[in-house]
């Protein structure tokens, strides 16, 4: 029967026929694939190949039986191997391994091992055999790192039209780190010193000789990455490369959480299922940590909701301090007392409509401002900071409470109790208790 006539047939079968068929085909080319093997493995081991003008055995696969050369190496690989393990042969015929199994599995079989790892592997798919590879040969973790991608996905883009023209497109997405509310003065530096240099950065391009592969190279557009949760975003045009090493939970929890979100991504996209997943994080946090009003960072009317209770960083054990000037290097006089807890407020708990309104109007970042007017600019260990030091009776409102950096939070109560006293609390706090005698 020829294949016009096969296919013929394969039409007029019923499901449970076809299914059989099908079965039966499928088992005899997993037989007929263990006899490729074969074949290819004494081929290989006499070198006949040799006689058709090939100088490897991949080569012959690939000018004279036709093959691709990933299955070409693929199958040169994998009949080697089971040329040294004859076990592959069989249970490639039963199908209780591929090849793709096998050649993962190539690096890592030894004559004293690969009884017992082949037999970990039968009937396991890719994912699993990779994870066998990953218990026999644990690789070191891998650096944690956060790295912007150039244009064309490399680390770093070759400069065309020179410096000015990289600053002049790049303005659009690179963020600008401006200090504070106002304009930081460098007495030493001019105020066009950003020209000059940009100046002589460009002359010292064109006068160089520009290499022949280099002339060759036509500037990329950035590919900017598609984005459908969430519209326009700070830096949305701006692509970076994450990497970290994590653990089986990790992985098992991501794998879950991409089933649960098959309808709003199909695609499964690790950045955008991690995005979600962040998003969602932040939103508990800030919604735990500074009340409803502040979920997302929206402008929203605080609630009255008071259910939240203060964490111990937002209760600061230092006692915050009332505003300083500018600059101001306050330390403890005699009237810097040490703080007492008498007064007609007794908790620290901050509600929840005033942790929100004041997370809104500080930007969710440090109000601290120096000398030169520079605010600061850190966004991250925040504290609620009373202006008027709670264990002298400063409220919990609004207008008595800024948000601050631990940094600074610290620094104002040793402003306002004095260092030595502050140090001494924070020495018994972290003191081990003294064993009694």
């Amino acid at each position: 029967m020829d294949l016009q006539s096969h296919l013929q047939e394969i039409q007029r079968l019923d499901d449970d026929r076809l299914l059989q068929s099908l079965k039966r085909h499928v088992g005899s080319s997993n037989r007929l694939n263990a006899l490729v093997l074969a074949h290819l493995a004494e081929v290989d081991a006499r070198g006949a190949y040799r006689q058709w003008a090939c100088d490897t055995l991949a080569a012959y696969c690939v000018y004279e039986l036709r093959l691709s050369e990933d299955e070409a190496q693929r199958r040169c690989r994998a009949a080697r191997v089971a040329r040294q393990f004859p076990v592959l042969f069989e249970m490639l015929a039963d199908a209780s391994i591929h090849l793709t199994g096998i050649v993962l599995l190539a690096p890592y079989l030894t004559l004293e091992n690969h009884r017992e790892v082949l037999a970990r592997a039968r009937y396991r798919r890719k994912r699993e055999i990779e994870l066998l590879v990953a218990e026999l040969a644990p690789a070191r973790d891998v650096p944690a790192l956060i790295e912007p991608l150039a244009a064309g996905g490399g680390a770093r883009a070759p400069l065309h039209g020179g410096w000015a023209a990289l600053a002049e497109s790049s303005a659009g997405w690179v963020r600008q780190l401006v200090p504070g509310d106002g304009r930081t003065c460098a007495p030493s530096a001019a105020d066009d010193w950003h020209e000059e240099l940009l100046g002589e950065l460009d002359a010292e391009v064109a006068s160089a000789p520009a290499s022949p592969a280099r002339r060759e190279v036509e500037p990329q557009p950035p590919t900017a990455s598609v984005d459908p949760l969430a519209g326009e975003r700070r830096g949305a045009s701006v692509r970076y490369r994450v990497q970290f090493t994590a653990d089986q939970a990790y992985v098992d929890l991501l794998e879950q959480a991409r089933a649960l979100l098959w309808h709003r991504l199909p695609s499964g996209d690790l950045a955008q299922l991690q995005r979600l997943a962040l998003e969602a994080l932040v939103d508990k946090l800030v919604c735990r940590k500074y009340g409803a009003g502040a979920r997302s960072g929206m402008s929203v009317e605080p609630t009255a909701d008071e259910s939240h209770t203060a964490e111990p960083s937002d209760a600061v054990d230092s006692a915050p301090v009332r505003s300083e000037a500018p600059g101001s290097s306050a330390r403890p006089g005699p009237d810097h007392e040490p703080p007492t807890t008498s007064g007609p407020h007794n908790s620290r708990h901050v509600p929840a409509a005033v942790r929100s309104a004041v997370w809104l109007r500080d930007e969710a970042r440090c109000t601290f401002v120096d000398a030169r007017g520079v605010r600061c600019r850190a966004t991250a260990a925040l504290q609620l900071h009373h202006e008027r030091p709670f264990a002298r009776g400063g409220p919990a409102t609004p207008e008595n409470i800024r948000l601050r950096c631990r940094a600074h939070n610290e620094l104002a109560a040793e402003q306002d109790f004095g260092r030595d006293f502050m140090h001494s609390r924070k020495h018994r706090r972290t003191r081990p208790d003294t064993p009694a005698r």
